[in-house]
C-alpha cells in the first residue's frame, strides 16, 4: 500500500506543470544595484537567461531589462563599473558596462554633428566608445548566444572600425536567433556620415530582413525605410514619402510619429489623445534624450498641464 501511495505521489508531482521563477523587473534589478548586491542579480539574471527567446516580445522584455543598467545616474554607473571587477567573468556586468560606456560617451558628446562638437568632448567620446566595444568583445567571449551581449557590439556599428567583426557577429545572430532589434542596431553601418552607402543599407535589409519571423508587419519594408527614415540619402526623399502612410500602423515607428507631433509648427492642431500618445512613446523609448524631452515640454506645455 504504501509503495502503491509514493508511486501514486511521484507520478502525479511528475505531471504537474513547472512553475518558472517570476521575471526579474527593472525595478528589482535597480535596487540589487544599489545594494551592491552582485550575487543575487547574477542569479536572477541567469534565470532570464535562461528563458527561451520565441517571440519578438520575449527580446524586447530582455533588452528592456539589461537596458536598466544604462542609467546615468551616479550610483548605477559606479555599481557597474565596480560589478566588471567584482565578477570579471560575468557577461552580464561586461555588457552592462559596454551599455553605459557608450551612452556616457553620446551623452558628452551630444547628438550634433561632429564639427559643432568641442575637440575635447570627441576625443573623450572616442576613448570611452573603444572601451565599451573592448567590453563587448568580452562579453560575447564570456557567451556568444546573449542577445544582449550581441547588442552591445552592434550598437556600434557605426563607430567600430572593424565592421567585418560588426558583419561576422550579425550574420551569427540572424542566423541563430533572428530578429528585428539587431538588424535595426546593424543598419547604423549605413549612415552616411560613417562612410555608408544607399546600397550598403538595402544589402543588409534583402539579407536578414527576410529571415526575420513575422505575423504582421513587412519586415524587408520596415527595414529599407527605417534606414532611409534615420539616414536621409539624397535620393531617398521621393520614397520615404511614398513608403511614410505605409507606416503609419507599424509599432517599430511609434517614436518616430510622437517626434513629428512635437513640431511646434503643428502642434497646436493635436488632440489630447495624440499628446498623450507622444508624451507616452517619449517616455518609453527617448526619456535619455533632453532634446526630445525639450521639443515636446516646448510644444505643449503652455498650453497642456500634463507635460514630461
Amino acid at each position: 500500500m504504501k509503495r502503491f501511495l509514493a508511486t501514486a505521489i511521484l507520478s502525479f508531482l511528475a505531471f504537474q506543470p513547472t512553475v518558472s521563477a517570476a521575471e526579474l523587473t527593472r525595478s528589482e534589478a535597480r535596487q540589487l544595484a544599489y545594494a551592491g548586491d552582485f550575487t543575487s542579480l547574477e542569479s536572477r539574471l541567469s534565470q532570464e537567461r535562461e528563458r527561451p527567446l520565441i517571440e519578438s516580445e520575449d527580446f524586447f522584455k530582455l533588452r528592456r531589462l539589461m537596458s536598466v543598467f544604462e542609467a546615468s545616474d551616479p550610483r548605477m554607473v559606479s555599481f557597474v563599473e565596480s560589478w566588471v571587477d567584482a565578477v570579471p567573468m560575468s557577461s552580464f556586468a561586461h555588457s552592462a558596462r559596454s551599455f553605459s560606456l557608450s551612452r556616457g560617451a553620446w551623452d558628452i558628446r551630444g547628438e550634433r554633428y561632429a564639427k559643432y562638437v568641442h575637440p575635447q568632448a570627441l576625443a573623450v567620446h572616442h576613448n570611452m566608445i573603444q572601451q565599451a566595444i573592448a567590453h563587448a568583445r568580452r562579453a560575447l567571449e564570456l557567451d556568444a548566444d546573449f542577445i544582449p551581449a550581441s547588442d552591445a557590439l552592434l550598437n556600434q556599428s557605426a563607430t567600430s572600425r572593424d565592421k567585418s567583426e560588426i558583419l561576422e557577429t550579425l550574420d551569427r545572430v540572424m542566423t541563430q536567433q533572428p530578429n528585428w532589434g539587431s538588424l535595426r542596431r546593424s543598419l547604423d553601418m549605413a549612415h552616411q556620415g560613417y562612410g555608408g552607402t544607399a546600397a550598403m543599407l538595402e544589402q543588409l535589409c534583402q539579407t536578414y530582413a527576410p529571415l526575420i519571423p513575422s505575423d504582421g508587419p513587412d519586415m524587408l519594408f520596415r527595414c529599407r525605410y527605417s534606414g532611409l527614415k534615420r539616414y536621409y540619402f539624397s535620393e531617398s526623399y521621393d520614397l520615404r514619402q511614398t513608403m511614410q502612410a505605409a507606416v503609419a500602423k507599424d509599432p517599430e515607428f511609434d517614436l518616430s510619429r510622437a517626434i513629428r507631433m512635437t513640431d511646434r509648427s503643428e502642434s497646436h492642431n493635436r488632440t489630447e489623445d495624440e499628446i498623450e500618445f507622444a508624451r507616452k512613446t517619449i517616455l518609453e523609448q527617448a526619456w535619455w534624450r533632453p532634446r526630445v524631452v525639450q521639443n515636446f515640454d516646448a510644444a505643449f506645455k503652455p498650453g497642456w498641464e500634463g507635460g514630461l
